[in-house]
């Protein structure tokens, strides 16, 4: 089976989207035909497009519709990492009693055969079902794991940061976060922004600027969070403005008044 996007979660550029025009609706609908004319290929590069489409759906937050799509990619072609994707977003849509039957058997699945992704997923629904020694465990795998690559490997450390209160980690991760994706950082951070932002506020050492200058419009911070975001970014102006970085001061003190509603 070749490799997709489906195998990272947060990586921007690789997978096949959705976006209109991209002719990805075009290519399932052709392929749907042949498959259904007898052609066995084109059954193979449906179930690559559901899986991708499905893994799209996981990412935007219908993970309902991702394991529709998934189920269908993991019929189509008896390959084992169709279905392990599956059992994936099973642990996001799932009650308690599929998630934990999910985890069950992509545990039993060995660590070099598994998804990239699966650690990660597997870290997250552990924590979602209060497990956190068994989460850490996951996200420690889906950082070191065999097949890990990159950008899953920077939201599990994000994860292991902010659970352990590790400033100097969250600080990385945040710069990598960042570095990895600019302006969409928000869309691929495996926690809230609000989440984030608060952590950055609290660690001299993180990104606070960047993570609120490329903020989404109507993103939702709590009151909290924009006063102790803002306080940070005044103090950190006046360091700057002490320095002689006078640019940088008047920027951190635009996104200071855009935080609190002034600009």
């Amino acid at each position: 089976m070749s490799t997709t996007r489906s195998e990272v979660p947060f990586d921007s550029g690789e997978m096949v989207t959705t976006e209109p025009g991209d002719g990805l609706a075009m290519d399932e609908a052709r392929c749907r035909a042949a498959y259904a004319a007898g052609d066995e290929a084109a059954g193979d590069r449906l179930a690559q497009l559901l899986e991708c489409r499905g893994y799209e759906l996981l990412h935007i937050g219908d993970p309902h519709g991702a394991q529709r799509l998934l189920a269908e990619a993991a019929s189509l072609v008896p390959d084992a990492e169709y279905h392990q994707l599956h059992l994936i977003a099973s642990l996001v849509t799932g009650d308690s009693g599929s998630v934990e039957a999910a985890l069950r058997a992509l545990e039993a699945v060995p660590d070099d055969l598994r998804p990239a992704a699966a650690d990660f997923w597997m870290g997250t629904a552990r924590l979602a079902i209060g497990d956190p020694p068994a989460a850490v465990a996951a996200l420690r795998r889906a950082v070191h794991g065999v097949s890990t690559d990159g950008s899953t490997a920077d939201a599990a450390r994000l994860l292991l940061a902010l659970l352990n209160d590790d400033e100097p980690g969250i600080a990385d991760a945040a710069r990598g976060l960042l570095r990895r994706h600019g302006r969409d950082w928000a869309w691929f951070c495996p926690v809230t922004p609000d989440t984030l932002i608060a952590a950055a506020a609290r660690t001299d050492a993180a990104p606070l600027d960047g993570l609120v200058h490329y903020l989404p419009v109507g993103s939702e911070l709590s009151e909290k969070t924009r006063q102790e975001a803002a306080r940070g970014l005044i103090a950190r102006a006046a360091v700057a403005a002490a320095e002689g970085r006078l640019d940088a001061a008047r920027a951190g003190l635009r996104l200071a008044r855009r935080l609190m509603g002034e600009d």
